[in-house]
């Protein structure tokens, strides 16, 4: 099913204008009618590891049958709109990347295969990502990393910190998968010194996230994190239109978010400066 990109009404939570579009003498609040909220397309770049350790979670196996593979690209196509684009990458002996930015289960699955190889022992993670994040030169919108690996990095020309410093420095969000074979109680990353450690600081330091799912539950976690971006507010500033009972009029302006994430169908919370005071707008 194919989704159209609209403005959406979300909830903009903990919000702050910097216009300031109104000025009334009145203490009484905005009511707020309406808040609309347009994102940027999405531009999702799937990063596997194919090398022989696993930590691709043989998303990259080659042939015309791959259960894993195709439950993820349903789930995350579920949550696309027309403008979003992905695009899949591999790295081990060498790095690999799919020809063009594509969407559709179809051109999805083709893009794998295109990149579906086995690339021997090498596992150079930060290498990738080091250098994938080329592929989003002169693509318009949010820049987002998929990382599917198991943190075992091998054969690196740029290191960890290096790879930290380029996905933030071109405003890149990482969200990582570490496949595991049963779930636990606690991470892996959490354990002092383990190769996941450093899956788990990359999310955190680009605003993303980590996991550690079975193989059977890593779709439903892509699908979701496809959908919250595709449903929230990410932005530290975005650009809205909203609307005041207060004064009957539709107004525009730059709103600064403090806080990421913020998932609803019902306007929330706005505060607007109105001279030195800030009057909460309340629906």
């Amino acid at each position: 099913m194919t989704k159209v990109r609209a403005k959406r009404h979300l909830v903009v939570a903990a919000v702050v204008g910097v216009l300031n579009p109104v000025s009334t003498p009145q203490a009484k609040p905005h009511h707020l009618a309406d808040v609309a909220v347009e994102d940027a397309p999405l531009n999702l770049l799937i990063i596997c590891d194919a090398s022989k350790s696993g930590g691709g979670a043989n998303l990259v196996s080659a042939g015309p049958v791959n259960h894993t593979r195709a439950e993820l690209i349903r789930a995350i196509s579920r949550h696309l709109t027309d403008d979003d684009r992905v695009r899949i990458a591999t790295f081990g002996d060498r790095l690999v990347l799919s020809p063009t930015w594509t969407r559709g289960f179809d051109s999805i699955w083709e893009a794998f295969e295109s990149v579906a190889r086995p690339l021997g022992d090498k596992s150079p993670v930060w290498d990738a990502i080091y250098v994938f994040v080329d592929a989003f030169e002169g693509r318009p919108g949010r820049r987002v990393i998929f990382l599917v690996a198991d943190g075992k990095a091998s054969g690196n020309v740029h290191g960890f910190d290096a790879a930290v410093d380029r996905a933030r420095t071109d405003n890149v969000t990482v969200f990582a998968a570490n496949v595991v074979s049963r779930n636990s109680r606690g991470e892996q990353a959490d354990q002092p010194n383990h190769p996941a450690a450093r899956l788990k600081r990359i999310a955190q330091a680009t605003h993303g996230d980590y996991a550690e799912p079975v193989t059977r539950s890593l779709p439903a976690f892509f699908g979701n994190v496809v959908k919250k971006l595709n449903t929230s507010v990410h932005s530290d500033v975005v650009r809205a239109n909203w609307s005041s009972d207060r004064d009957g009029g539709v107004h525009r302006s730059d709103l600064r978010v403090a806080g990421r994430g913020v998932t609803s169908t019902h306007p929330s919370q706005i505060t607007i400066p109105e001279g030195r005071a800030e009057r909460s707008c309340v629906r």
